[in-house]
């Protein structure tokens, strides 16, 4: 190899490596683009609303039926990928995503390690360029700055691709990773880590209940990620039925929470087998979120196919 050559190879080797970067981080999905295709690629991307680390696509649950009905639905209506993921974010929050969205200041967090470390690298490259007695040129320092340059661009483009694959830090997280410790941060924090972490979630939310015993948000919202997250893992019955009585004891605290309502109209089916007390809870649910469906957090979609699968058993 001429020397000519071997000086110029680590000049190559960086300029591959930052188009192929930069071609990764910038492509989300396959080549696929019948229709089908996409449809199945999107519901191996989109969590089970109603389970726990689950895939519409794994999962047979009335709730993913009708989330791939939904999917296959907006796709037909000529929405891209990126609008039906929207579309998911804006209904159920954004942990609905199996490959969260990098955007904002999480992405940000997640780039910095990865670009500091590669331009590290970079700096560490001329340094021993210098040690190797070559003499100080123009020449020399614009290639020193090219240098910097390419490590740069490769830095980010690594990051982003961390933090595209990254979604464990929460949006409220601080650089650091610490959590405020208010009630209301800690409610929300376990909204957000009740699909992909529950047991996580669970702690936050015994946490707040400790502090406050009648937090009528905690315990229906608890007793919701306990029941998922024992039917993900085929847990008891006697589980099941303790997460049911909580949701009882929560509507009985505050009539008026609405989420409580529907948590506990699913139970009332899916572990009770009682469609008649399912349609109750789901009536009072209705009620108090009224026409608008502003007065709660819960999918309505979610109901009303609850609602018709209790009215079919009844009837």
């Amino acid at each position: 190899m001429s020397t000519k050559l071997r000086r110029r190879l680590p000049w190559i080797v960086i300029a591959v490596a930052t188009v192929v970067t930069l071609a990764v981080a910038s492509t989300r999905s396959g080549t696929d683009s019948t229709p089908e295709a996409r449809a199945s690629a999107l519901a191996r991307e989109i969590r089970c609303a109603e389970c726990v680390g689950q895939s519409v696509a794994e999962s047979n649950s009335s709730s993913s039926i009708a989330q791939r009905d939904e999917i296959a639905r907006l796709i037909a209506a000529g929405q891209t990928d990126d609008q039906v993921r929207t579309a998911f974010v804006d209904t159920y929050g954004s942990d609905i995503l199996l490959l969260p969205d990098a955007t904002g200041v999480n992405s940000v967090i997640w780039v910095i390690p990865i670009a500091v470390g590669v331009i590290g690298c970079g700096a560490l490259f001329v340094r021993l360029r210098r040690r190797n007695g070559e003499p100080s040129t123009k020449q020399q320092h614009r290639s020193t700055i090219l240098t910097v340059t390419l490590f740069v661009i490769v830095g980010v483009g690594a990051g982003a691709i961390v933090a595209r694959s990254s979604g464990q830090r929460l949006s409220r997280d601080s650089i650091t990773g610490d959590i405020a410790t208010t009630s209301r941060t800690q409610l929300d924090d376990a909204q957000e880590l009740a699909l992909s972490d529950p047991l996580e979630s669970i702690k936050l939310y015994d946490k707040v209940i400790a502090d406050d015993p009648a937090n009528v948000e905690a315990i229906a919202y608890r007793n919701w990620t306990l029941y998922r997250a024992v039917v993900a893992a085929d847990g008891t019955e006697d589980v099941q039925r303790q997460a049911l009585e909580g949701l009882r004891q929560a509507t009985v605290l505050d009539p008026k929470y609405a989420d409580a309502w529907a948590f506990r109209g699913v139970l009332e089916l899916r572990v009770a087998n009682d469609p008649a007390a399912t349609i109750v809870a789901l009536d009072n649910f209705r009620q108090l979120i009224g026409p608008d469906a502003s007065g709660s957090g819960v999918p309505v979609e979610l109901v009303d196919s609850l609602y018709d699968e209790a009215t079919e058993l009844v009837g």
